[in-house]
């Protein structure tokens, strides 16, 4: 129980600190190659006191923690979940159906698509709200390369869901991970464009929606990523210490 408990707590932890270096790492980099874009989002931004480098670590650094720790929750009780269906898989008296249904988990093409199709809608429609000006037409001379930084987060999903689409659950997590990342990029950027499309010209709009969209799916991203490495770890530990077991089963 000690045991377990310290897992758990060391899995929180770890999670944390990687997401919180994870947040400031992104912070940084758009502090330092596009500090126009908090300038924009800050009403003193123009300041000459204003910090765009320290406000994007600060920001990256607190909220990275706060979805450090959410994700690491998530990852203990998805594992906390796995040991007691295994446990019960195990039993002799386990549902007559249960390993049936373990056999069907595995290899849903129908989940892969769905998770590649809602990364596929998420960037369409990211790049279309950027596109849009503010009596509603698409301007395709708006594009630039902001447009594949807000979307790049459901590239990261994508490569996730095919590198795990064998797994037993990774698969429904890499569902639920491109439909929440979906909801809240179109959150953010639909409430920037509302917000910049309802001010009059000349005014100073707050861009602040579309990153943190961005900044929470990647989180959720390298969330499940961390996810199945834990999930794999933990997998081959399993079959390493099954191994000795059915060995000495052989020998005798």
């Amino acid at each position: 129980m000690i045991r377990a408990v310290m897992v758990a707590v060391a899995t929180v932890t770890a999670c944390t600190v990687l997401l919180a270096g994870v947040g400031a790492g992104i912070g940084w980099a758009v502090g330092t190659y596009s500090p126009g874009y908090y300038r924009s989002v800050f009403r003193s931004g123009n300041e000459p006191w204003f910090d765009p480098v320290a406000v994007g670590v600060g920001l990256g650094l607190t909220q990275g923690v706060a979805g450090g720790v959410v994700v690491g929750l998530a990852v203990v009780a998805i594992l906390t979940w796995r040991e007691v269906r295994l446990h019960r898989l195990a039993t002799p008296d386990a549902e007559p159906g249960a390993a049936a249904d373990r056999g069907r988990m595995r290899n849903r093409p129908t989940l892969l698509y769905g998770t590649l199709l809602l990364c596929l809608l998420g960037v369409l429609a990211i790049a279309v709200i950027q596109l849009l000006d503010k009596e509603g037409r698409l301007n395709p001379h708006s594009f630039t390369g902001h447009i594949v930084v807000l979307a790049s987060p459901f590239f990261g999903v994508a490569a996730a869901a095919g590198w795990w689409r064998a797994h037993r659950w990774l698969p429904f997590a890499a569902l639920g991970v491109a439909a929440v990342c979906v909801a809240v990029g179109l959150w953010g950027n639909l409430a920037d464009y509302i917000s910049w499309s309802r001010t009059p010209p000349g005014r100073e709009v707050m861009h602040f929606g579309a990153f943190i969209g961005m900044l929470w799916s990647w989180l959720l991203c390298l969330g499940l990523v961390a996810t199945g490495l834990v999930a794999w770890g933990v997998g081959w530990w399993q079959r390493g210490r099954a191994e000795p077991g059915a060995a000495a089963d052989g020998g005798a």
